[in-house]
């Protein structure tokens, strides 16, 4: 902040290149490039910035395309292949950036749906979403569990942290993201391989008829306490 602020280039370019964090915020809640007059030294963390949100995009897109790629080979070796269903999943969660509480909204994960909805309070579920997250997008999902309070960290085109107070609320939650990720990605690949035209006439069968018996099943839907850790079944799953 102080070298940011008093124009010292060279100093900036040294703390950038040591990976410093540009978010952090001095005493009185100003980050660094808001303290600083230099157009040369607000170029300088800008692109640092974007170069790192280009990073970890190109990261994610990665991660996504080997995902598919997997899923796809694992469908053509078994036309009847069904991974494990992770359940619908809500709860009050805390948002953070650098440490600081940003705000407690309300999540709501939907696997069949491909979506991570947040939702500004509980009173909006479910009909005035505030923003929706496409699993599709999220390329890693990162739980730390060094020190209260517990978080995961879901990264997309940005890394959005999240924190539990709980540690058993952290882990879940973290873990059901990952898994609704993957199936979120399978139901979409058996999708196109159960309407590709390219493919023999009993293999597409084949798909259909395990995409018609993944659809007639409903989730089990889960909300989580985020102090306790306590999980309440909303609804108890059954196949028709």
């Amino acid at each position: 902040h102080c070298a940011a602020s008093n124009g010292k280039i060279a100093i900036v370019a040294y703390v950038l290149i040591a990976k410093v964090n540009t978010e952090l915020k001095n005493r009185l809640g100003k980050k660094a490039i808001e303290d600083c007059s230099n157009e040369k030294i607000i170029w300088m963390i800008k692109r640092t910035f974007e170069t790192k949100a280009q990073r970890m995009s190109e990261s994610s897109k990665s991660k996504t395309k080997e995902l598919k790629l997997t899923i796809k080979k694992t469908l053509m070796e078994q036309t009847n292949y069904i991974p494990p269903m992770p359940p619908k999943l809500s709860g009050l969660l805390e948002e953070r950036e650098s440490g600081k509480l940003l705000g407690t909204f309300y999540y709501a994960l939907n696997p069949l749906e491909g979506t991570l909805i947040k939702y500004k309070k509980k009173e909006n579920f479910p009909l005035i979403p505030f923003e929706v997250i496409e699993l599709s997008k999220i390329g890693q999902v990162q739980i730390s569990m060094k020190a209260k309070p517990f978080k995961f960290e879901v990264i997309e085109k940005k890394k959005r942290s999240i924190s539990c107070e709980y540690q058993n609320a952290t882990i879940l939650w973290g873990d059901y993201i990952k898994s609704a990720v993957e199936y979120s990605a399978y139901l979409k690949e058996l999708s196109k391989l159960a309407y590709d035209e390219t493919l023999a006439e009993s293999k597409r069968a084949g798909f259909e008829s395990t995409l018609n018996d993944v659809l007639s099943t409903q989730l089990m839907d889960i909300e989580i306490n985020n102090k306790t850790g306590a999980e309440t079944p909303k609804a108890l799953p059954f196949s028709s």
